[in-house]
Protein backbone atom coordinates (compact mmCIF):
# COMPACT_ATOMS: atom_id res chain seq x y z
CA UNK A 1 0.00 0.00 0.00
CA UNK A 2 2.80 2.41 0.90
CA UNK A 3 4.55 1.79 -2.44
CA UNK A 4 1.28 2.39 -4.30
CA UNK A 5 0.82 5.70 -2.48
CA UNK A 6 4.42 6.70 -3.24
CA UNK A 7 3.97 5.87 -6.94
CA UNK A 8 0.69 7.79 -7.06
CA UNK A 9 2.29 10.90 -5.51
CA UNK A 10 5.14 10.77 -8.06
CA UNK A 11 2.64 10.31 -10.92
CA UNK A 12 0.53 13.27 -9.73
CA UNK A 13 3.63 15.44 -9.31
CA UNK A 14 4.69 14.81 -12.90
CA UNK A 15 1.16 15.05 -14.32
CA UNK A 16 0.36 18.36 -12.64
CA UNK A 17 3.93 19.70 -12.88
CA UNK A 18 4.08 21.08 -9.35
CA UNK A 19 6.91 21.43 -6.90
CA UNK A 20 6.24 19.62 -3.68
CA UNK A 21 7.97 18.95 -0.38
CA UNK A 22 7.74 15.47 1.06
CA UNK A 23 9.12 14.71 4.52
CA UNK A 24 10.14 11.12 5.22
CA UNK A 25 12.46 9.06 7.38
CA UNK A 26 12.41 6.27 4.79
CA UNK A 27 15.68 6.54 2.86
CA UNK A 28 14.59 4.43 -0.11
CA UNK A 29 11.45 6.54 -0.41
CA UNK A 30 13.57 9.70 -0.48
CA UNK A 31 15.83 8.27 -3.19
CA UNK A 32 12.91 7.11 -5.37
CA UNK A 33 10.67 10.17 -5.07
CA UNK A 34 13.11 13.08 -5.15
CA UNK A 35 14.83 15.31 -7.64
CA UNK A 36 16.63 16.95 -4.69
CA UNK A 37 17.09 15.68 -1.17
CA UNK A 38 17.78 17.65 1.99
CA UNK A 39 19.33 15.51 4.73
CA UNK A 40 18.93 16.97 8.20
CA UNK A 41 20.27 15.94 11.60
CA UNK A 42 18.75 17.55 14.69
CA UNK A 43 17.27 20.37 12.55
CA UNK A 44 20.64 21.15 10.91
CA UNK A 45 21.03 20.67 7.16
CA UNK A 46 23.86 18.23 6.49
CA UNK A 47 23.65 18.03 2.68
CA UNK A 48 21.45 19.08 -0.23
CA UNK A 49 21.71 17.35 -3.60
CA UNK A 50 20.35 14.90 -6.13
CA UNK A 51 19.64 11.35 -4.98
CA UNK A 52 22.72 10.16 -6.92
CA UNK A 53 25.00 12.75 -5.27
CA UNK A 54 23.65 12.15 -1.77
CA UNK A 55 24.18 8.39 -2.15
CA UNK A 56 27.55 8.34 -3.93
CA UNK A 57 29.16 11.47 -2.47
CA UNK A 58 27.87 11.99 1.09
CA UNK A 59 29.58 14.92 2.82
CA UNK A 60 29.99 13.18 6.18
CA UNK A 61 29.50 9.88 7.99
CA UNK A 62 26.00 10.85 9.17
CA UNK A 63 24.73 11.27 5.60
CA UNK A 64 26.55 8.12 4.39
CA UNK A 65 24.98 6.05 7.15
CA UNK A 66 21.55 7.66 6.79
CA UNK A 67 21.20 7.17 3.03
CA UNK A 68 21.65 3.52 2.19
CA UNK A 69 23.70 0.82 3.85
CA UNK A 70 27.38 1.48 4.46
CA UNK A 71 30.23 0.18 6.56
CA UNK A 72 32.09 2.91 8.44
CA UNK A 73 35.71 2.21 9.41
CA UNK A 74 37.68 4.60 11.56
CA UNK A 75 41.23 5.56 10.60
CA UNK A 76 43.66 8.41 10.12
CA UNK A 77 45.10 10.15 7.09
CA UNK A 78 48.64 8.99 6.29
CA UNK A 79 49.14 10.89 3.03
CA UNK A 80 47.31 12.32 0.03
CA UNK A 81 48.02 11.89 -3.68
CA UNK A 82 45.70 14.19 -5.62
CA UNK A 83 42.14 13.28 -4.67
CA UNK A 84 43.17 9.89 -3.21
CA UNK A 85 43.81 9.53 0.52
CA UNK A 86 45.93 6.83 2.03
CA UNK A 87 44.41 5.90 5.36
CA UNK A 88 45.57 3.68 8.18
CA UNK A 89 42.53 1.76 9.42
CA UNK A 90 42.55 1.05 13.14
CA UNK A 91 42.60 -2.72 13.70
CA UNK A 92 43.13 -3.38 17.40
CA UNK A 93 46.81 -2.96 18.24
CA UNK A 94 47.84 -2.88 14.57
CA UNK A 95 46.30 -1.52 11.38
CA UNK A 96 46.25 -1.76 7.61
CA UNK A 97 46.51 0.79 4.83
CA UNK A 98 43.81 1.54 2.25
CA UNK A 99 43.39 4.13 -0.48
CA UNK A 100 40.12 5.92 -1.18
CA UNK A 101 38.86 9.20 -2.57
CA UNK A 102 37.62 12.16 -0.54
CA UNK A 103 38.83 13.59 2.74
CA UNK A 104 39.08 17.11 1.36
CA UNK A 105 40.59 19.52 3.86
CA UNK A 106 42.02 16.78 6.09
CA UNK A 107 45.65 16.98 7.18
CA UNK A 108 48.09 14.13 7.81
CA UNK A 109 47.22 12.52 11.15
CA UNK A 110 43.58 13.70 11.08
CA UNK A 111 40.89 11.17 11.97
CA UNK A 112 38.78 10.10 8.99
CA UNK A 113 35.97 7.61 8.43
CA UNK A 114 36.11 5.23 5.47
CA UNK A 115 32.66 4.61 4.00
CA UNK A 116 32.23 1.39 1.99
CA UNK A 117 28.97 0.48 0.27
CA UNK A 118 28.30 -3.30 0.31
CA UNK A 119 27.85 -3.49 -3.47
CA UNK A 120 31.29 -1.93 -4.08
CA UNK A 121 33.24 -4.65 -2.25
CA UNK A 122 34.62 -7.78 -3.94
CA UNK A 123 34.90 -11.08 -2.10
CA UNK A 124 37.92 -13.40 -2.53
CA UNK A 125 38.22 -16.88 -1.05
CA UNK A 126 42.03 -16.72 -1.09
CA UNK A 127 44.42 -13.78 -0.80
CA UNK A 128 44.52 -11.99 -4.16
CA UNK A 129 47.91 -12.06 -5.89
CA UNK A 130 46.90 -9.90 -8.86
CA UNK A 131 48.66 -6.53 -8.35
CA UNK A 132 45.73 -4.70 -9.97
CA UNK A 133 43.51 -5.65 -7.00
CA UNK A 134 43.84 -2.96 -4.35
CA UNK A 135 42.73 -2.41 -0.78
CA UNK A 136 42.77 -6.02 0.35
CA UNK A 137 41.23 -6.57 3.79
CA UNK A 138 41.42 -9.90 5.61
CA UNK A 139 38.38 -10.97 7.62
CA UNK A 140 36.22 -13.78 8.88
CA UNK A 141 32.66 -14.55 7.87
CA UNK A 142 30.09 -13.73 10.55
CA UNK A 143 27.06 -14.81 8.53
CA UNK A 144 25.44 -14.68 5.09
CA UNK A 145 21.92 -14.35 3.75
CA UNK A 146 20.98 -15.82 0.37
CA UNK A 147 18.43 -13.56 -1.33
CA UNK A 148 17.97 -15.25 -4.72
CA UNK A 149 19.63 -12.88 -7.17
CA UNK A 150 22.29 -11.75 -4.68
CA UNK A 151 23.86 -12.58 -1.35
CA UNK A 152 24.46 -10.36 1.65
CA UNK A 153 27.14 -11.08 4.19
CA UNK A 154 28.80 -9.67 7.28
CA UNK A 155 32.58 -9.95 7.62
CA UNK A 156 34.57 -9.29 10.81
CA UNK A 157 37.85 -7.45 10.06
CA UNK A 158 39.49 -6.74 13.40
CA UNK A 159 37.10 -4.53 15.37
CA UNK A 160 35.18 -3.62 12.20
CA UNK A 161 32.14 -5.33 10.75
CA UNK A 162 31.93 -4.93 6.97
CA UNK A 163 28.76 -5.62 4.99
CA UNK A 164 29.05 -7.10 1.52
CA UNK A 165 26.56 -7.72 -1.26
CA UNK A 166 27.60 -9.94 -4.13
CA UNK A 167 25.60 -10.84 -7.21
CA UNK A 168 26.24 -14.57 -6.98
CA UNK A 169 25.85 -17.25 -4.36
CA UNK A 170 29.02 -18.29 -2.55
CA UNK A 171 28.97 -21.08 0.03
CA UNK A 172 30.55 -19.48 3.11
CA UNK A 173 30.64 -20.71 6.68
CA UNK A 174 30.86 -18.65 9.88
CA UNK A 175 34.51 -18.19 10.89
CA UNK A 176 35.80 -18.81 7.36
CA UNK A 177 38.80 -16.67 6.36
CA UNK A 178 38.03 -14.42 3.36
CA UNK A 179 39.52 -11.37 1.72
CA UNK A 180 37.69 -8.25 0.64
CA UNK A 181 38.84 -5.63 -1.83
CA UNK A 182 37.55 -2.39 -3.29
CA UNK A 183 38.74 0.09 -5.89
CA UNK A 184 39.95 3.42 -4.43
CA UNK A 185 37.18 5.26 -6.29
CA UNK A 186 34.57 3.08 -4.54
CA UNK A 187 35.76 3.96 -1.03
CA UNK A 188 35.07 7.39 0.41
CA UNK A 189 37.06 9.13 3.14
CA UNK A 190 34.77 11.27 5.28
CA UNK A 191 35.09 13.63 8.18
CA UNK A 192 32.71 13.10 11.06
Amino acid sequence: LREQMRDEIVRLQKEVGITSVYVTHDQSEALVMSDRIVVMDKAVIQQIGSPETIYSQPVNSFVANFIGVTSLLEGKLVQRNGNVCEMEIINGSSGYSVKAVGGEGAKVGDKLILSLRPEDISLHLSKPTDPSISNVIEGQVIDTIYLGNFMEGRIQAGPNEIGIQIDHYEKLTPGQLVYLSFAPEHGLCLTH
